[in-house]
């Protein structure tokens, strides 16, 4: 069965280059700025740019899992296809579960963000508007993405590697700017490193900006190398935007200083800061950039959903309803972000929604690299890289895991709520499809 399913594999059109950027759009350096960034020092304080730090070194661990990983298989469904083909069926439904919940939730976080950043700056531009417009943007937003998307993925490949390049430059740019030229009454360059109690909080967050990174291994049936392109291109992509970030965060402190609690209240405040030290010159661009970065982000994310989506219904983890197709999947995804952002937005206001779904996010993401780093582990290859660097990195995620979500109860407990609630529907699904035999037995988890 297998001989005949990757006889029919896909066209192979997937290259280096639009490997590196799928993964290093879906980390969205250039957005972090405005949105990871602040989060982080939200809990690590004026010592944020060490939270980054210690975030790409622990990246590095669970990077390493899904590189080791996506050398050994190819297959578009990524995580959940590593964990089931390795683990077994349970802990791969698990995943794939765990995955879609992330990935849809990563979704709601990044248009949630976008539609409260565009108000805010048509607000700085003296643009009044209601405050029923953030939802009305968010909308547009991702109907923008989704819209892409549908133009196929060699198009929406395409984009990302045009505009993912031209957001690494500009940001390099204007990080070199921001510590040549800091804002007025800044006087902080490197942090003193007296780290809080909630430091390992804002490394979550951190760690959350470079979740994206192995975006890649979700087009590897349409890779050229299957079992190499994706995984060079999440190497590189991790490098080089670990690279970004690091210098950018320093750049931000360079910049601001004395005013990082400003920045954190109001994240926009950096563009303020930044129309007033160089003009409109580089505040447009800034702006312009800011909204691509989390397009790419969303594309790119998007882009990997579909894929993962579309091999877990081959799989039998997900099931076609009667006349359901590809189109109409797609559909019922839009319908359901749309629906929740709104929601969303009603409950908790566009930038309060941001927070909670990054924050949600993270968890998911933790538990499905919990699993893949076991499923490492299991395969018995080398010492360093496939035990000693899996179980780091298990160990570190639990130990994270659980300073979030004791953090999270007591200072935002409506993050943890929301996690339960979506664990009831994974646990309450897994059972259906482990009680019903003929589902049970469909399941299959095809790698090549």
């Amino acid at each position: 069965m297998q001989q005949n399913y990757h006889s029919a594999v896909q066209e192979r059109y997937v290259g280096l280059g639009h490997s590196v950027m799928q993964s290093f759009t879906s980390i969205g350096p250039m957005l972090d700025l405005i949105a990871v960034f602040p989060l982080v020092a939200l809990f690590a304080g004026e010592d944020f740019p060490y939270a980054i730090i210690i975030s790409f070194l622990v990246s590095f661990t669970t990077i390493n899992t899904t590189y080791q990983l996506s050398r050994r298989f190819s297959t578009n469904g990524g995580y959940y296809s590593y964990a089931g083909k390795i683990l077994g069926k349970a802990p791969g439904l698990f995943v794939a579960l765990s995955y879609l919940a992330y990935s849809i939730i990563v979704l709601l976080a990044i248009t949630s963000f976008a539609g409260y950043f565009i108000f805010e700056s048509m607000l700085d531009f003296g643009i009044s508007s209601a405050r029923t417009i953030p939802f009305i943007l968010s909308a547009v937003f991702i109907i923008t993405v989704f819209a892409i998307v549908h133009l196929g993925l060699k198009k929406s490949l395409k984009f990302t590697l045009i505009a993912g390049t031209a957001e690494a430059a500009f940001i390099i740019v204007i990080s070199l700017f921001m510590f040549l030229y800091p804002f007025a009454g800044s006087t902080v360059i490197f942090p003193p490193g007296n780290l809080n109690s909630n430091f390992l909080t804002g490394v979550i967050f951190g760690v959350l900006a470079f979740s994206g990174s192995g975006s890649s291994i979700f087009l590897s049936e349409n890779s050229k190398n299957p079992k190499k392109t994706p995984a060079d291109g999440l190497a590189l992509a991790f490098l080089i935007s670990g690279l970004i970030m690091i210098i950018s965060s320093f750049a931000v402190v360079a910049f601001i200083g004395n005013y990082l609690t400003l920045y954190v209240n109001n994240p926009a405040a950096l563009l303020a800061d930044i129309q007033q030290k160089y003009g409109i010159i580089f505040l447009v661009p800034a702006i312009l950039f800011l909204v691509l970065s989390a397009m790419n982000l969303s594309v790119s994310y998007l882009n990997a959903l579909l894929k993962s989506v579309k091999k877990m219904f081959m799989d039998n983890v997900l099931y076609y309803g009667k006349g359901t197709g590809k189109n109409s999947a797609t559909s019922v995804l839009l319908v359901a972000v749309i629906t929740l952002i709104l929601v969303l937005s009603v409950l908790y206001g566009p930038y309060n929604a941001f927070v909670y779904m990054s924050s949600l996010a993270g968890l998911f993401f933790i538990s499905v690299h919990a699993f893949a780093n076991v499923a490492l582990v299991k395969t018995k290859g080398r010492v360093i890289t496939t035990m000693f660097l899996p179980l780091v990195s298990l160990i570190f995620l639990a130990a994270v895991f659980t300073v979030s979500v004791w953090s999270f109860a007591s200072e935002f407990p409506v993050i943890i709520y929301m996690y339960i609630v979506v664990m009831i529907l994974i646990s309450v699904y897994g059972f259906v499809t482990f009680t019903h035999k003929e589902y049970n037995r469909d399941i299959e988890f095809h790698v090549g």
